[in-house]
């Protein structure tokens, strides 16, 4: 507990504080402009030509679970363009969506390993208050709601499974899907490429950009493909993009993830062609 003052040194306190008070108000319209807070609305919304907003495992509003049908649905009445989506296989080898080789059942907090159970089986589990959902059901989804689809993990496919949902993309669309690859695996990305000349290829990258990472993504641009560098922002500041920008190859350009901060958002538009994000779009910028 702070001690009782002296009356002399209360009155004396309260005296200094309100001039004090006074020669601040005074004060305030000559402060330098760098002490005050920039809002997020002084930095303009620059949207370039062609820029799409990608929702991270979906759009999932309280009680909407991540990879499901649903988040996906919720993203485009959110403003997303397109959805990223992570695809795990069933035991009977059918493309569910789910971030992980498991999840946690909510009614009786096992895990659940997808690639143990069938369809059929994994749909009796709740999986975050909802039953987990098949690729097919994502892209019947995403199809009726005009959003396209960011596919991770092509890297760990074999052929025969890249096959498998080649066919699930001749109904989607070959125009509204991404591939999005984790390493250089160049066989897999010649296969989609073979499939789709036109393909747009994501090369997804933690660590800071390099001329390696430059040189291998400019080896597999062509005229009629699209390669984006998917990078982490955290590690790769504007001024990185910045410093390798002009060694890209016409239709090699750059993408980051995951961003939540509507100030970073909008410093990185004028610099890429896609952002990640949990909750921001460009139809909620403002």
């Amino acid at each position: 507990m702070k001690p009782f003052l002296h009356a002399s040194q209360s009155r004396l306190t309260r005296g200094s504080s309100g001039i004090f008070l006074i020669v601040l108000l005074l004060l305030l319209p000559s402060l330098p402009s760098c002490l005050q807070e920039e809002s997020d609305d002084d930095i303009p919304v620059v949207i370039p030509e062609g820029f799409v907003s990608v929702a991270h495992r979906g759009y999932c509003p309280k009680g909407v679970a991540e990879n499901s049908a649903l988040s996906y649905r919720y993203a485009k009445f959110a403003g997303f363009d397109y959805g990223e989506t992570d695809i795990q296989w069933t035991k009977d080898d059918i493309p569910v969506c789910c971030h992980d080789e498991y999840f946690i059942d909510q009614s009786t907090k096992d895990s659940i390993f997808i690639r143990r159970h069938t369809l059929d089986e994994l749909k009796e589990y709740d999986y975050f208050g909802t039953s987990i959902s098949s690729l097919q059901e994502v892209m019947d989804t995403c199809k009726h709601y005009g959003l396209g689809l960011y596919l991770d993990r092509f890297t760990t496919f074999g052929k025969e499974r890249r096959e498998r949902i080649f066919e699930m993309i001749d109904d989607f669309g070959k125009g509204k899907v991404c591939y999005i690859f984790g390493n250089r695996e160049l066989e897999g990305i010649k296969q989609v490429l073979e499939f789709d000349s036109c393909a747009t290829i994501a090369l997804l990258h933690f660590q800071s950009i390099d001329k390696e990472l430059i040189d291998f993504a400019n080896s597999i641009s062509t005229s009629t493909n699209q390669v984006i560098l998917d990078v982490d922002h955290t590690t790769n500041p504007i001024t990185v993009l910045q410093q390798f920008g002009q060694a890209l190859r016409p239709n090699v350009h750059y993408s980051v993830f995951t961003v939540n901060n509507k100030r970073t958002y909008k410093e990185y538009l004028p610099y890429v062609v896609s952002i990640t994000s949990d909750l921001l779009s460009t139809g909620n910028l403002k």
